[in-house]
């Protein structure tokens, strides 16, 4: 068989493999009729159990494969969610669900059920990493000691808002409103790798690829 034959039976294998595999994906929609508290989903979180996290315009929804439980601001009880609209959702592996809403951070913790104000105010991203990191225009800040101190600050770009972060041992990578992408090694150098942009989400898989998502007006 010559190699053009070979490479023209390669394409037709794939072609076929991809087309078995797109018939084998099927879709279940979850919706208000279900017991979700609204159908706008503006973030997704799936914790260490497996349980997933949908965060809406009212409420953040837990659900366990059966069935949905719903948590929402609750003006007279001080360990509710901080407001209803949800708008981020990560976790620190263990015990705590972690939640930007409109109004302000909260922490949920799985054990006690119940939830506490990391902060109030708006914030605009975050990622856990060994420890909270969140984002407040130009700055970010980790969470120790019960409290958010400052970690570091993009001091020549004072007008930019930091909209997403991953964080890891050897880089940190901030994403941005109209500036693009940022990477800071562990010396502290500051590369500008896309110099315009809207980001709005950044997540490294298994392989090591970064992923950037953009979105424009």
């Amino acid at each position: 068989m010559n190699s053009g034959k070979f490479l023209f039976y390669m394409y037709i294998f794939l072609l076929s493999a991809l087309k078995c595999t797109a018939q084998e994906i099927s879709f279940n929609h979850l919706t208000t009729n279900d017991g979700l508290s609204n159908n706008s989903v503006m973030a997704i979180y799936q914790d260490e159990k497996g349980f997933m996290w949908f965060g809406t315009r009212n409420g953040i929804n837990l659900y366990n494969g059966n069935r949905f439980i719903t948590y929402k601001f609750s003006k007279n009880n001080s360990n509710s969610l901080i407001d209803n609209k949800v708008l981020h959702i990560t976790g620190n592996g263990k015990d705590e669900i972690y939640i930007i809403t409109a109004q302000g951070i909260s922490a949920f913790n799985t054990a006690q059920n119940q939830f506490r104000t990391l902060l109030q105010g708006t914030t605009g991203t975050m990622h856990y990493h060994k420890q909270l990191y969140i984002s407040q225009k130009n700055k970010i800040y980790r969470y120790e000691n019960n409290r958010f101190v400052p970690f570091y600050e993009l001091k020549d770009f004072s007008s930019i808002n930091i909209s997403a972060l991953y964080i890891e041992d050897e880089y940190i990578w901030m994403g941005t409103e109209e500036h693009g992408l940022f990477r800071l090694n562990k010396k502290h150098e500051l590369v500008h790798l896309l110099p315009q942009g809207n980001i709005s989400n950044i997540f490294k898989d298994s392989t090591g690829k970064v992923w950037i998502g953009t979105w424009e007006q």
